[in-house]
């Protein structure tokens, strides 16, 4: 009984950790209204050749087709390395995230949890800023959401994790 109870913080961590890394293949940007319709209506008409990208492509924009349109952007334009920068560092922290709930080590969760979402928030300001997201062409998509729903999800599983290791230690010292 006492391992299984030990599994929930461990699974609760690991979904939350999941949900940071599927964060960067969901759409980050959605386009909306008219845009989104004339996108759809000529699919295969080339949107942004120096990223290969189709309007079809362009109606949900991920993280990861960020950094893809960035790169053909050139890293001459300080933004946009920058922008490839920060969500770079976004993708490695959700997986630092990941390999420590994976570890059952709830204080280095946390610490990564934290610095995702202080680089989820840098990243949602500089799109903001520059008006990429919302703007009049595109809105908010549901990989932003799906963020913060996985952050909140990893910190209560090391925080419950981090607490039966505390009761553990404690009952393993008292009946020693």
């Amino acid at each position: 009984m006492k391992n299984i109870k030990s599994l929930y913080p461990l699974i609760i961590a690991v979904v939350g950790a999941l949900m940071l890394i599927i964060t960067f293949f969901l759409p980050f940007a959605s386009a909306k209204g008219d845009y989104r319709e004339a996108l759809l209506k000529n699919p295969d008409e080339v949107f942004l050749q120096e990223a290969d990208m189709k309007s079809g492509d362009a109606v949900d924009i991920s993280l990861l087709e960020f950094i893809k349109i960035d790169a053909a952007a050139g890293t001459s334009q300080g933004a946009t390395l920058v922008n490839m920068i920060v969500i770079i560092a976004y993708g490695v922290f959700a997986v630092l995230t990941l390999l420590f709930s994976i570890l059952r080590k709830p204080i280095a969760i946390i610490i990564f949890d934290i610095i995702s979402l202080v680089v989820m928030l840098i990243l949602k300001f500089d799109f903001e800023d520059r008006g990429v997201v919302p703007s009049n062409l595109y809105d908010l998509g549901i990989a932003q959401v799906i963020c913060f729903i996985g952050i909140a999800i990893a910190a209560v599983g090391a925080v419950i994790m981090l607490v039966t290791k505390i009761i553990d230690k404690k009952n393993a010292a008292v009946t020693q």
